[in-house]
Formats: structure tokens, sequence, C-alpha cells
């Protein structure tokens, strides 16, 4: 087994002896493509910028429950790679073109702009063949990507601002027709606050109750003072008849006299107590048309009360939205001012070209070509010895 080996490696071995002249030309022409294209290209500048990232909160609006919480360190990772994904795009680059009447393709910026992320900070690279353009390339490509970035994190809050202002909208609807509808009824009705003319009309009964009362007391008395005084005059009366039994003229006249002044008494008693009956009877009628009255507004009690909850409950609904879209149109300024993003380090004018990878490409290309050599020639010894059987075997 050991001897097949050695075979083996000696087969190889002269393989690539018979035809080192491949591994050569293959290296030469590698690192005279290398140098040729290092040699004719335009020297490379870069400029550097560093981003801190501050803790955000969430951009949703929540209408019906609590939002999905997530930690600081999570929502700063998400908009790190929410923002290189902003500069890594095709329409930003598109942008910065057009600002900067640059003559290149969006390719061709993107791939000279590398990001990477450590912690809460972004490390941005911009490179480009011209010092004295880079820094305005990578201002503007950054300002672009901001305010890119922003329109996106406003979408949630666009969303949910037009679906409440949508949504406000019908619900003001509803609350001018709710509206509209308590007030035809109050007017239908002659009504404003019906529980308050309830309670009005309640005290107005009680009041008329309390008056008639105090009637038919007074009436009570004009009644015992006639009783009183008609009996005084009958005592009267019999007193003048006894007088003139007795032929006391003087004395009859004294009682008749005074009889007729207990009579005239008793009859302006009796007007009185006419008066108080007149009285009586109207309290009794007033107080039978409140108390219909009443009867009427009870009666109005349900539908007023559907009505007036349909409007608050309308009411409570408009003020809802009217508070959730203030709070969408908050976060959407938010969202759009991109506050939280903040340069650390801008971009400074390079004085000098980038380090040239020339070393490292010469290094790869000697390796490859190597390689490629190696099994080039492997390739060819096998397509020359076609399908004659191994030297080994035989």
């Amino acid at each position: 087994m050991n001897a097949n080996s050695g075979s083996e490696f000696n087969l190889y071995f002269r393989a690539v002896r018979k035809r080192w002249w491949v591994i050569v030309l293959l290296l030469f022409i590698t690192v005279a493509v290398i140098l040729f294209t290092s040699l004719t290209e335009k020297p490379v500048y870069q400029t550097f910028m560093s981003v801190q990232v501050l803790p955000v909160e969430p951009q949703e609006v929540s209408l019906f429950g609590q939002l999905r919480v997530t930690s600081t360190q999570e929502e700063i990772l998400l908009v790190e790679q929410q923002f290189i994904s902003a500069l890594r795009n095709g329409y930003v680059a598109w942008q910065t073109i057009a600002d900067l009447d640059l003559g290149i393709s969006a390719a061709d910026l993107l791939n000279n702009i590398s990001a990477s992320v450590s912690d809460d900070f972004i490390y941005i690279t911009f490179q480009a063949d011209d010092p004295l353009n880079i820094e305005a390339i990578a201002n503007t490509h950054f300002e672009n990507a901001l305010a890119y970035y922003g329109q996106i994190r406003a979408k949630p809050s666009t969303v949910a601002l037009n679906f409440i202002a949508q949504q406000l909208a019908n619900e003001e609807n509803n609350f001018k027709q709710a509206q509209a509808a308590f007030l035809q009824f109050k007017a239908d009705n002659h009504v404003n606050d019906l529980n308050r003319e309830i309670l009005a009309v309640q005290d107005l009964i009680r009041n008329l109750h309390m008056e008639r009362e105090r009637m038919a007391m007074t009436k009570a008395q004009n009644e015992k003072r006639r009783s009183e005084t008609l009996a005084a005059a009958a005592a009267a009366y019999e007193e003048a008849r006894s007088a003139r039994s007795k032929g006391d003229r003087e004395a009859e006249s004294y009682y008749t006299n005074l009889a007729r002044q207990y009579e005239a008494g008793a009859t302006a008693d009796s007007v009185e107590i006419a008066v108080n009956d007149l009285a009586l009877a109207q309290y009794d009628q007033l107080i039978t048309a409140k108390e219909q009255e009443l009867a009427e507004l009870i009666q109005l009690t349900a539908q007023y009360d559907y009505l007036q909850r349909a409007v608050e409950r309308v009411q409570s609904n408009y003020n809802f939205l009217l508070s959730k879209e203030s709070e969408a149109r908050l976060k959407q300024s938010q969202a759009a001012n991109v506050s939280f993003i903040q340069i650390i380090e801008p971009p400074r004018t390079p004085d000098r070209p980038a380090p040239s990878r020339l070393p490292k490409l010469l290094a790869v290309g000697v390796v490859v070509s190597l390689l490629g050599g190696v099994i080039l020639t492997f390739l060819l010894e096998l397509f020359s010895r076609g399908s004659r059987p191994h030297p080994a075997i035989e």
C-alpha cells in the first residue's frame, strides 16, 4: 500500500515537472492582470462616520390594549438593522446620485458603502475616487437614508392615523345623527332636561298639596268661626225676645243690633268659605293636571334615557378616537424626525488615498494561481493518457 502511494506521488510529481510551464504561465498572467488592474485604476479615498442610536419608543398606536413590549437593546438592534438597510437601499442611492449629479449607477455607489454595528453605534465607511466629493457623498447619502428611514418608520403611525381619521369621521356623523334625534325628541315633547323637569313637577305638586292643606285648614277655621258667630247671633236674638217680653225696649234694640252684627260676620265667613272652596277646587285641578303631566314625563323617561345614552356612547367613542388621532399624529411626527439617530463623528475629506490592496490581492492571486496551475497540470495529464490504464496498476 505504501509502494502504491509512493508511485502515485511520483506520477503526480512527474506530471507537475513535465508541465511546469503551465503553472508559471498561469501565475504570470494572474500577477500581470492584478498589477495592471491596480496600476490603472484610480486611487481610492475613504471617509468614516460613526452614529449612535439612542433608546426609542415603539411607533405603533394602541387602540384596544397594551403594545408588545421589547427590551431597549432589542429595539436599538432593530433600529440599527433597519437603518443599515436604508443605507443599502437602491432608491436612496439613486436619490443621492441625483442630488450630487454623480454620473454613476446605484450599484457602484452602494458597492463603496459598508457599515458595521457595535453595541449602540453604527460605523459607516464611504469610498470614492474623488477626495473632494466623498464628504458630500457621505453627508448627502446619510441624510437621504435618514429621511427614507423616517418615512418607513412612520408608516405604522400613518396607517393608524388614516384608519383613525376615517373612523373619526364616521363617529362624528353618528354623533350628529344621535344628537339631532335627541334634540328633536326634546323639541317634540317640550323638554330640555327631563330628570330636572320631573323633579320640578314633583316639587310643584308637593307645594300644591301643602297649599291645599293650608287652604283646607283656613276653611275649617272660617267654618268654625261662622258656626260660633251664628250661635252668638241666635243667643242675641233670644236675649232680644226676652227683653221684648219684659218690655225693655232698650235691651231689645241692643241685642237685636248685636245679633245682626253676628249675622253680618257669619255672612262674611260664608263668603270666605266660598272663596276657600273655589281655591280648593282650583288646587285640585292644578294637582290633577300636574300629576297627569308628571305621568306623561315619566312615560318619556325610557326613550329619553335611550337617546341620551346613545349620544353619550357616540360622544365617548368620538372623544376616544380624537385622543388616539392626536397620539398618532405625535407618533408620526416623532418617527419622521428620527432624532434618536445622532452623528457622533462626522465624515471628513481625506488627505491621502486609502491603503492599497495590491499586496493582499497579489498574495491571494499567487496562491490561487499556483493551486489552479497544479490542478490544471493534473487534468492535462489525465486527458493526455486518455483511456490507458494507470502505470501503478500495470
